[in-house]
C-alpha cells in the first residue's frame, strides 16, 4: 500500500525521504493550517485518514509542526473529512484564542522531534518501506 505523507517538518521529512512506498508533500514554510487545509482537499479527492490529525498531546496553537499520513481510497472517505473539518476548526479556535508563539530554536527542535517521533514509529509499524 502506498501513502501519502504531508508535513512541515525538515527533521520528518528528512529521516523518510527516500522510503519508495511512501510519497511526500513537504514544504517547510507550511503552517499547521496549511497542512490540514492539503489534508482536507486530498480527502475530497479519493484519499482517506492513516492517521489522525490532531494526534499528540500538543496543542494546535502550541506546536507550528504537524505531519499527516493518509493513503489512496476507491471510497470517498466521509469520515476522515468530518475529523478534519473538525480538526481545522479546533486549529481556528486555538489560533483565535492565542497565535502559536515565535518560539526559539530550542523550543522548535523539541516540538519537530515530538511530530517526528510519533511519525516514524508509525511509519515503520505500518511497515512503510
Amino acid at each position: 500500500m502506498k501513502f501519502t505523507l504531508i508535513t512541515n517538518n525538515i527533521d520528518l521529512y528528512e529521516k523518510v525521504k527516500n522510503k519508495k512506498d511512501l510519497d511526500i508533500i513537504f514544504d517547510e514554510k507550511y503552517t499547521y493550517g496549511d497542512v490540514l487545509d492539503i489534508v482536507k482537499k486530498k480527502l475530497q479527492n479519493g484519499f482517506e485518514l492513516s492517521t489522525h490529525p490532531l494526534c499528540g498531546s500538543i496543542k494546535p496553537n502550541e506546536t507550528p509542526y504537524r505531519s499527516i499520513l493518509i493513503t489512496k481510497t476507491k471510497e470517498l472517505d466521509v469520515n476522515g473529512i468530518i475529523i478534519i473539518d473538525e480538526a481545522i476548526e479546533t486549529y481556528k479556535k486555538f489560533q483565535n484564542n492565542m497565535k502559536t508563539p515565535l518560539w526559539i530554536d530550542r523550543v522548535l527542535r523539541d516540538f519537530r522531534y515530538v511530530d517526528c517521533n510519533i511519525l516514524v514509529q508509525t511509519i515503520e509499524k505500518l511497515g512503510i518501506e
